[in-house]
């Protein structure tokens, strides 16, 4: 992808607010002017203008940008011209709707946003990583962002960047320089298995402390659980109580069950008699067969042939009953009322039972009923079930080791693979010293190091699989140096992309050049833009201040058409907006 124009469009005014066309291949310098002596250049929009191409290639728009008033009230469109593969394309964003991207796939641009292809801001980010022919296995656009566009106010600290884990860095920093990039990340899924397994193993060594006394646990709840379970089939009741995992065989439950039945056919007989002339008042026994069928269907997902059949008669039954209503609720009442005899019959029996039954605990020396008794087994074999898993989890202690060694195994057999893929690179290593030496030489006629080393260590707590960057020029704890050493760092890779046709080609560098030396920038600068422009092919962005360099040095990028802003306070159209904001 070649970044070719930055066009401002205000959609309030219908007017082009600004244009900056970039240089297809070398050196692109944002400038900060001055127009009187002492007057400052910070705040004409380097960092404003860094910033908008930024949300242009899918970053999210910051709410300084989304909420000020300034730009609201203008109705800011940024357009993008881009080039892939020899074709003409436009990228958008409008500051009013900064959850939205816009892409046209024409030649020409359209300031109308209908003619324009709306995405939600995630399928924008996956399109301009598609059109940078970036893989599904390689890192997104959003992770690279921050190392392809940094700026002052964090990323000249360090080579990597603050705030993100390690094996990100390093895996992202791979990934520029051409190498493996995955290596950490696929030995780093076999060390979290094995974590995860030691964890497991010091449970179970806790667990070995105490194994005895689990033992003897286990034997002393296996006593008390038959102990209830002899007190409990001890209870003779009638028939005897039959103790089952519903719980309703006491006779507790079945008197009160006895006692609503009786209750509920009384009621029966009470709405037979206020509605025997008015069958839509559906009995509860009536409904019971009405609901059959979906009964079934719901239950089972059919309705069975037999009871079908049953049904059907019933229901042919009930149709006489319509013709013969008075007779027939006679009937029914006469049928109910001695069926609640019976039941009257069957109460009296187990309130005897249960008197007796309650003789019985007393002489037993219960203190509890029998819900409580149940309750209590069900506790001890709970917990009963507990130790027992813990004595079979310790147990499997020497099936777990084998699987850590196994792992452990399987991790030793991968790092030697990783480590001699990462060795089948030497010369491209080679390469890349070669790419930053030249820089060093051309910049400080020193040589510096850049080292790239395969972290092979079976050690738990090493970082295997890395592939670790250092990366050093003399006498770097000057912030001068230490902000030239990232410069070239970076340019390494960009060079090497460039050099080998990968994809990403360029680089944003905003306000690196603030501190190194003024007799070397010029030196760096003269460099890549010659290496781009013989190569035909990058383009580097950079910040700069008019006072950060010497005039010489200024008119020969304005003369070799290097700077492509020149931002001044001295009137606001000449901020990067074309206003103050």
């Amino acid at each position: 992808m070649i970044l070719n124009e930055l066009v401002i469009y205000s959609n309030d005014s219908g007017t082009i607010l600004k244009k900056y066309p970039f240089n297809r291949f070398g050196l692109n310098v944002i400038l900060g002017e001055k127009s009187i002596l002492n007057e400052e250049t910070n705040g004409v929009g380097k960092s404003t203008m860094i910033d908008c191409i930024e949300f242009l290639l899918g970053r999210t728009i910051s709410q300084s940008y989304e909420q000020n008033l300034d730009l609201i009230s203008r109705s800011i469109f940024l357009i993008l011209k881009i080039e892939v593969n020899r074709k003409i394309m436009y990228l958008g964003r409008h500051l009013n709707t900064p959850k939205k991207g816009y892409i046209l796939d024409t030649e020409e641009v359209s300031f109308q946003i209908s003619e324009w292809q709306s995405y939600s801001l995630k399928d924008y980010k996956e399109k301009i990583g598609a059109l940078l022919f970036l893989k599904q296995n390689e890192p997104s656009l959003s992770a690279l962002r921050e190392y392809i566009v940094r700026n002052e106010k964090s990323g000249f600290n360090d080579i990597t960047l603050a705030g993100r884990k390690a094996i990100v860095n390093y895996s992202l920093l791979a990934f520029l320089f051409g190498l493996p990039h995955r290596f950490e990340f696929e030995i780093q899924n076999i060390k979290a298995s094995i974590d995860s397994l030691r964890q497991q193993i010091k449970l179970i060594e806790s667990i070995g402390i105490q194994v005895d006394k689990l033992k003897i646990k286990e034997e002393e709840l296996e006593s008390e659980v038959s102990q209830i379970k002899a007190s409990l089939d001890s209870l003779e009741i009638s028939d005897r109580v039959q103790i089952n995992t519903d719980r309703y065989s006491k006779l507790k439950t079945e008197l009160q069950l006895t006692q609503g039945k009786i209750f509920e056919l009384e009621h029966v007989i009470k709405q037979y008699q206020k509605n025997i002339n008015n069958l839509t008042e559906k009995t509860r026994d009536i409904k019971q067969l009405k609901d059959i069928e979906p009964f079934f269907e719901q239950l089972v997902g059919y309705f069975p042939f037999k009871v079908k059949r049953n049904y059907e008669e019933i229901e042919t039954f009930y149709d006489f009953m319509v013709d013969n209503r008075g007779k027939y609720f006679k009937d029914k009442i006469s049928v109910i009322q001695s069926e609640i005899a019976e039941l009257k019959e069957i109460r009296h029996k187990i309130e005897e039972d249960l008197r007796n039954v309650s003789q019985l605990l007393k002489n037993k020396k219960f203190v509890e009923d029998v819900a409580s008794v149940i309750k209590e087994l069900e506790d001890k074999q709970l917990e009963l079930a507990q130790i027992k898993v813990r004595l079979v989890e310790y147990n499997n202690k020497n099936g777990i080791n084998d699987k850590i060694n196994k792992l452990e195994a399987e991790k030793l057999r991968l790092t030697s693979i990783k480590n001699d893929e990462f060795n089948t690179y030497e010369e491209h290593v080679e390469y890349l010293q070669k790419i930053f030496n030249s820089m060093c030489l051309e910049t400080y006629n020193q040589i510096g190091v850049l080292n790239f080393e395969f972290e092979n260590s079976s050690k738990s707590t090493a970082s295997t699989g890395r592939i670790k960057i250092r990366c050093t020029i003399p006498d770097e704890k000057s912030h001068g140096r230490l902000y030239m050493k990232i410069n070239m760092f970076d340019l390494t890779w960009l060079l090497y992309r460039i050099e080998k046709q990968l994809s990403i080609n360029f680089l944003f560098h905003d306000g690196s050049y603030s501190k190194p030396d003024v007799a070397v920038k010029p030196k760096l600068l003269s460099y890549i833009d010659s290496r781009l422009k013989t190569s035909e092919r990058g383009q580097y962005f950079v910040t700069i201040n008019i006072d950060e360099l010497e005039a010489s040095d200024i008119q020969v990028l304005e003369d070799n058409k290097c700077v492509i802003a020149k931002l001044n306070r001295s009137k606001d159209e000449n901020r990067f907006f074309g206003f103050k904001f």
